[in-house]
């Protein structure tokens, strides 16, 4: 089967080598339209472009058809996914169910059972694009990356930035906090009202109030 790329049949067609050979193309070779969804919604746009036609119904056979097979990311469930264990579901799972400690373990079976090397490039350079986009953070790529390396200091890595993101979440609430309180005294409520609300100690409420502006 002739490969298509993405300027379809109007690029085959314009191609004289292949019409003016010996082995003269008589008709157009076969292409399956395939769609691919990796958005969080639910997907709900017709398969058929004679749907998207008003009375349509009126023109019979004579309506324009076209359907192309959907591939809807998000109506795999994770143990699906899992159950699949390919590196297609592990891109997928990546996308539509993403845990770090999850792709990160099923990332280093892919690397220990799969022999096309290049297809394991292909994915890693598609995990570099989602850090690079914002989709993941450096940490977790580094991670990712460092298993096609050195598997051996991935278990390592793993647990430095499973302990990381602990902490981070920790700040970020009692940053969080911190802001809540803030605002409030800026707004002139009562410390105690905002201690029982925030949690935020003495201490911190203190420092809040020597910088704000004297009435």
């Amino acid at each position: 089967m002739q490969e298509i790329d993405d300027k379809g049949y109007k690029k085959l067609l314009s191609n004289k080598e292949i019409f003016d050979s010996e082995k003269r193309l008589r008709k157009l070779p076969p292409v399956f339209p395939i769609m691919l969804y990796n958005g969080k919604r639910r997907w709900t746009s017709p398969l058929n472009l004679a749907e998207l036609i008003e009375g349509h119904e009126l023109l019979g056979e004579h309506v324009l058809h076209f359907r192309y097979f959907p591939i809807i990311e998000n109506a795999f469930s994770r143990n699906m996914l899992l159950r699949i264990g390919n590196i297609v579901a592990t891109l997928f799972l990546a996308e539509a169910h993403y845990d770090f400690d999850l792709l990160a373990k099923k990332i280093l079976e892919l690397v220990e059972r799969t022999e096309d090397k290049q297809a394991l490039s292909l994915f890693l350079n598609w995990l570099k694009q989602l850090f690079i986009h914002g989709r993941i953070a450096e940490s977790d790529y580094q991670v990712f990356e460092r298993i096609y390396q050195d598997k051996e200091e991935v278990n390592m890595l793993i647990e430095s930035i499973r302990k990381e993101k602990a902490q981070l979440r920790k700040g970020g609430k009692r940053e969080g906090k911190l802001e809540i309180a803030r605002l409030m005294l800026q707004n002139g409520e009562p410390v105690e009202k905002i201690k029982c609300y925030t949690g935020v100690s003495d201490a911190a409420l203190q420092k809040f109030l020597q910088k704000l502006p004297k009435r």
